[in-house]
């Protein structure tokens, strides 16, 4: 999973994602990728805003863009 975030996002929302992930039983991995730094990437995986969170597999592709409060959310994103 790809995490794009801009220089504002917080460190709190990065282990909120890591946290739900690890609650799911599943060895994900969630690369934290910023936009400032990686232009490319973002306009590779076509980002229009941040935070995102962009799960590339299992295919289909599934974005989550937000700030990620509620946590039920972010697992049911990530377990699916």
């Amino acid at each position: 999973m790809l995490l794009f975030v801009s220089a504002s996002t917080s460190r709190e929302l990065i282990k909120k994602a890591q946290l739900a992930c690890e609650a799911c039983g599943m060895a994900c991995q969630i690369e934290v990728v910023p936009v400032e730094q990686n232009p490319e990437r973002a306009e590779k995986h076509n980002i229009q805003a941040t935070p995102q969170l962009v799960r590339l597999w299992p295919e289909p592709v599934i974005r989550l863009v937000g700030d990620f409060t509620d946590p039920n959310q972010i697992r049911q994103f990530i377990c699916i």
